[in-house]
């Protein structure tokens, strides 16, 4: 487990071609959680092509996300619990778009 929680290293997005982005909810110590909670997906590509909002299946869910600019060329995606407020919005590391 990392610091933040989040696993992986970001893969270069090309333009127009879906990606998926996983969500879970997690503990202090980074255990995924049964959980139900609403959750909306924003992104700093203001043309990006957003998933609706959807509810935790025991603690997570898969949305799929496609950027739809190319400049600048680092974007980030963001997952917000709209079921309940006081958990922090949290942000993945900015993505390039190739």
């Amino acid at each position: 487990s990392t610091p933040t929680g989040k696993t992986g290293t970001p893969t270069p997005q090309a333009v127009n071609l879906a990606f998926q982005v996983t969500v879970n909810a997690v503990d202090e110590l980074w255990n995924v959680l049964s959980s139900t909670d609403e959750i909306a997906i924003t992104s700093s590509d203001t043309n990006a092509l957003l998933p609706a909002n959807a509810t935790l299946v025991n603690g997570t869910q898969t949305f799929w996300v496609t950027f739809g600019s190319i400049s600048p060329p680092n974007f980030t995606v963001t997952a917000t619990d709209v079921t309940d407020a006081t958990k922090t919005a949290n942000t993945g590391t900015p993505t390039t778009d190739q």
